[in-house]
């Protein structure tokens, strides 16, 4: 159940990061052919971006890996319990008294409230990646805006000096 919602989750994002890092790709590629014009000073924010993207990728094999242990502890736990159950339901039935019944439903209401207290610790530690996973996405879009931004301000200090080019230049007259 929880690996099927963390698949879900790991997908929604590799589906943000894939197209942010096409576009630096993309980027990347063009600056690389020779295909722009204007040289930019974009390579330290597209290294940054790779270096997210790698992080990004080592984290959420990590997270899996934790998530699948995590898992798979509980699953033991639980088999463990089944098998205890089995034990004490294959021994024949005696006269118990009734203390001593007691005190095994609160052995099994202690083990129980373990589980409860490791399925909620699990859960804890998957918010937190997640929270960890939205903050790096944040972090990429930021880069992004910047260099955008950054773009955006070439291209305008460019127009204005192509216009400044214009206005210098001094039209023929015309002659009649």
């Amino acid at each position: 159940m929880f690996e099927a919602a963390a698949e879900r989750q790991m997908a929604a994002s590799d589906d943000d990061e894939a197209g942010s890092v096409e576009k630096v790709d993309e980027g990347r590629n063009e600056a690389a052919s020779g295909a722009s014009e204007v040289h930019t000073d974009n390579d330290d924010v597209l290294e940054q971006l790779q270096q997210l993207k790698t992080e990004a990728a080592i984290q959420k094999q990590v997270s899996k890996k934790n998530a699948a242990m995590k898992t798979h502890e509980i699953e033991t736990a639980g088999q463990r319990l089944m098998q205890a159950a089995e034990k004490r339901d294959d021994k024949p039935q005696k006269c118990r008294r009734l203390s001593t019944l007691l005190q095994n439903e609160r052995e099994e209401a202690v083990e129980r409230r373990k589980l409860e207290e490791q399925k909620i610790n699990l859960h804890q530690k998957e918010l937190q990646l997640r929270r960890e996973e939205l903050d790096h996405q944040r972090r990429q879009h930021e880069l992004i805006r910047e260099q955008m931004q950054h773009q955006a301000a070439q291209t305008e200090s460019l127009l204005k000096l192509v216009a400044a080019a214009l206005a210098r230049r001094k039209p023929k007259p015309y002659v009649y």
